[in-house]
């Protein structure tokens, strides 16, 4: 009788420990839930975004440089260079931005990737037809992240 009533109390403590150790997790799969549905903070995405499209402009400026100068070049090294670095950069800055606001807590990655990244291919595109030196450019070189970044943003809030 007595090995019956421990056995009782054993079996009432495992179900009730484990019930227990179940509550903080439920609790914590319920935070997270209302976490995200939550309004997002919009300065923190843009402060996301700026970061991840910098370091995505220095990586990708210096991959694409390196790149370049592995091949033969009909210009200028110089030149070719500096085209290959505005390839890398647009490109490391196209995924940069959407990464830096995914990691400041937007959601759906993949559209704001394609977006991102078609924005930064027009850009690319319209650099090139005005041969990289004309008034448009500047334009072209501020309008296309700002561009990038609101997208971004107005995705992650989506």
């Amino acid at each position: 009788m007595i090995s019956q009533g421990v056995h009782l109390a054993v079996r009432a403590t495992i179900v009730f420990g484990g019930l227990t150790m179940l509550a903080p997790a439920a609790a914590a799969q319920r935070a997270d839930a209302a976490q995200a549905r939550a309004p997002l903070s919009t300065p923190k995405l843009v402060a996301g975004g700026l970061i991840g499209g910098a370091l995505g402009l220095l990586a990708g400026g210096v991959v694409g440089t390196g790149l370049r100068q592995s091949r033969p070049c009909p210009d200028e090294q110089w030149v070719c260079n500096l085209h290959g670095a505005i390839w890398g950069a647009t490109i490391g800055e196209s995924v940069g931005i959407p990464l830096g606001v995914r990691k400041a807590g937007g959601r759906n990655l993949g559209a704001m990737l394609a977006v991102s990244t078609g924005i930064g291919i027009a850009g690319l595109f319209a650099l090139k037809a005005s041969h990289y030196d004309s008034p448009q450019a500047p334009i072209i070189l501020v309008a296309v992240p700002l561009l990038q970044l609101t997208a971004s943003v107005a995705i992650a809030k989506r």
